[in-house]
């Protein structure tokens, strides 16, 4: 599946406008993350605004205009084309790996994402948000000012602030936030692989399984080898002249993750398609296809959602 480009013009969502009403909300939509790989969580916030106002959208996200700001809106015109199909697919896969008995949702580089908000979660489940406390230094002031009691009650939210770049332990910080090794875990790398060096995303498979319970899962989004070679790719272009720029794919995200005790599905965005909904009792479903074990990904550009399972403690 392409990533088109999109024009450098900004619109804004009627959801946005209406939330730049009052002076307090308008002056914390202001404020800028200042990190350009951390800025790229609010463009995704925005492409989430834009899909909440449809008539038929996939999901809603109330949270998702005030998230993106202006910083959000001016990239790219808040338009990401991926965004859709992978925040249906994900919190899908974190309901169900919730409901199977996981009762800690990691996520990893949690940018602007509001799961822990806005998911029916069972009861008992703890969500951990991992990134930047630059990045959380404008999330949490914009939640505080619109959660409802009934959405922070939908899950225990632990906000576990982590510089990476200077090489502090996620996992240290993760198990002092009150994460419990011996509890099943489901583990979001949503947009995160792409922005780390090969090295970096082996550090953050290994720290996964080093804290994983038998039976935990993982889901993340990637592309391959190919794609990241690719000469003429406006995207890898505009992202690197953005200061954010792509680092990494793999051919064989199956052998990767295999090599951290992850038995891993792929599904090739190629075969996936979001359904809307077509009126009373058919919800909007994603169809996908996953890919056959084994097989090496090249013969091109391919971006992919992976889900994978804990199968054993790896030493």
């Amino acid at each position: 599946m392409g990533i088109t480009a999109c024009m450098r013009t900004t619109t804004r969502t009627p959801a946005y406008r209406a939330l730049t009403t009052t002076a307090s909300t308008h002056k914390l939509q202001q404020a800028y993350v200042g990190d350009a790989v951390a800025s790229t969580a609010r463009w995704i916030a925005a492409a989430r605004a834009r899909e909440s106002e449809r008539h038929d959208a996939v999901f809603v996200d109330r949270f998702a205009a005030a998230l993106a700001g202006e910083e959000g809106f001016a990239f790219r015109d808040g338009q990401a084309p991926i965004a859709v199909s992978r925040t249906k697919f994900m919190d899908d896969f974190v309901l169900d790996a919730c409901r199977r008995g996981a009762t800690q949702v990691v996520n990893l580089g949690a940018g602007m994402d509001t799961r822990a908000v806005r998911l029916p979660f069972p009861r008992g489940v703890t969500v951990y948000e991992l990134d930047k406390p630059e990045l959380f230094r404008v999330k949490e002031p914009i939640l505080e000012t619109m959660l409802r009691p009934d959405e922070r009650a939908l899950c225990t939210r632990r906000v576990v602030p982590v510089n990476f770049d200077a090489n502090e332990s996620w996992v240290e910080k993760l198990v002092e936030a009150g994460f419990d090794r011996s509890a099943k875990a489901v583990f979001v790398l949503e947009g995160l692989t792409y922005y780390l060096s090969q090295k970096e995303n082996e550090v953050v498979f290994a720290g996964a399984a080093s804290v994983a319970a038998p039976g935990s899962s993982l889901v993340l989004d990637m592309v391959n080898g190919d794609f990241m070679r690719e000469q003429n790719s406006w995207h890898l272009q505009d992202l690197r002249e953005r200061g954010c720029g792509w680092l990494w794919g793999s051919n064989d995200p199956e052998g990767v993750l295999a090599s951290h005790g992850f038995a891993a599905t792929i599904f090739d965005l190629d075969h996936l398609s979001v359904v809307r909904s077509r009126g009373a009792g058919k919800p909007p479903s994603i169809r996908a296809v996953p890919s056959p074990r084994g097989r090496i990904h090249g013969g091109g550009p391919r971006t992919f959602y992976v889900t994978a399972v804990k199968s054993a403690a790896v030493a």
